[in-house]
C-alpha cells in the first residue's frame, strides 16, 4: 500500500469516526489520542488542542489517570485482551459527578496496525432512572403489602361473622351455604396475607399455601364447629396463586 492510499485511509477512519455519536477515542500503542469523535469532544467540553496527541491519562487534567483502568489499557495490545463495561464513577470538573462505562479492544487504523479503539458511554441518567424505579417499586410493595394485610382482617371479620350466624340458622341447607362462604373467604384472606407483593405472577409452593391455610381454617372453626388440627404433608409442587386460590376455595374439595 502506498503512502496516497495509506494516507486516504486514514482519512476515511478519521471521518467515521468523527460522525459517530458515541464518545470514541482511537489510541496507538502509547495511548496517545489519534482521533476522536465529535462526541467526545462536545460530551467533556473540550477542544482539538487540549486531546490530539496527548495521552490518555492525561486529558481533563488527569481525571481518567485510574489505576486499575490504567493497568487494563496497558494489556490491550500486548496480551490481546479487551476492556468489557469497565465503571468509572468521578466527579468531573466540567461534568460534575458521573457514572461512565468503558469498552476498549485492540483495532487497525489506517495503515497502523497496533491501536486501541475506546469508547465512552455516560450512564448517569440511565442508573438514575433505574434507582428511582427501584424506589418506586419498593414503595409500591409496601403500599399493596399494607393493603393486603388491610383486607385480609377485614376478611377475617366477614368470616368470623358468617360463621356465627351459620351456627344460628335453622336450615342444614343454608348452614351449609354459610359455612362454604366461610371457607371461601378464609382462602381469599390467607392469599392476601402471605402472598409477596414483590412476587406478584411467580409461582407459590402448594404445601407452604396449605399449611398457612389449614391453620388459619383450623383457628377459625368456632361457635358450633369443634376446633380441629389439620397436619399436611407434600412434595414441592408450585402453582400460581390464582390457581392456589381455586385450590382452598372450600376446605371440603382438599380435605
Amino acid at each position: 500500500m502506498n503512502k496516497h492510499v495509506q494516507g486516504l485511509d486514514t482519512e476515511l477512519t478519521e471521518a467515521i469516526v468523527s460522525t459517530l455519536r458515541e464518545p470514541i477515542i482511537i489510541l496507538d500503542k502509547n495511548l496517545r489520542v489519534i482521533v476522536a469523535s465529535r462526541a467526545f469532544y462536545d460530551t467533556f467540553n473540550v477542544e482539538y488542542e487540549q486531546v490530539h496527541g496527548k495521552i490518555f491519562f492525561e486529558l481533563g487534567n488527569g481525571e481518567w489517570n485510574i489505576p486499575a483502568l490504567r493497568a487494563l489499557l496497558e494489556q490491550v495490545i500486548p496480551e490481546k485482551t479487551t476492556v468489557e463495561g469497565y465503571e468509572v464513577k468521578y466527579n468531573f470538573v466540567r461534568l460534575g459527578s458521573r457514572i461512565m462505562i468503558i469498552n476498549a479492544r485492540e483495532i487497525k487504523f489506517g495503515n497502523r496496525r497496533q491501536n486501541i479503539f475506546l469508547s465512552i458511554s455516560d450512564v448517569t441518567e440511565q442508573r438514575k432512572t433505574q434507582h428511582d424505579k427501584e424506589n418506586l417499586m419498593l414503595q409500591k410493595d409496601t403500599l399493596l403489602k399494607e393493603m393486603r394485610h388491610r383486607i385480609a382482617n377485614s376478611l377475617q371479620l366477614i368470616a368470623s361473622i358468617i360463621l356465627l350466624k351459620a351456627g344460628s340458622v335453622k336450615s342444614d341447607e343454608s348452614k351449609k351455604h354459610l359455612e362454604d362462604a366461610h371457607d371461601r373467604i378464609i382462602s381469599i384472606a390467607t392469599v392476601q396475607r402471605n402472598l409477596d407483593p414483590s412476587s406478584e405472577g411467580s409461582l407459590v409452593p402448594v404445601i407452604d399455601y396449605l399449611k398457612i391455610l389449614c391453620e388459619s381454617l383450623a383457628k377459625s372453626m368456632i361457635g358450633g364447629r369443634k376446633p380441629i388440627t389439620i397436619k399436611v404433608t407434600g412434595g414441592v409442587e408450585q402453582l400460581h396463586p390464582m390457581k392456589l386460590l381455586a385450590w382452598g376455595s372450600s376446605r371440603r374439595n382438599w380435605l
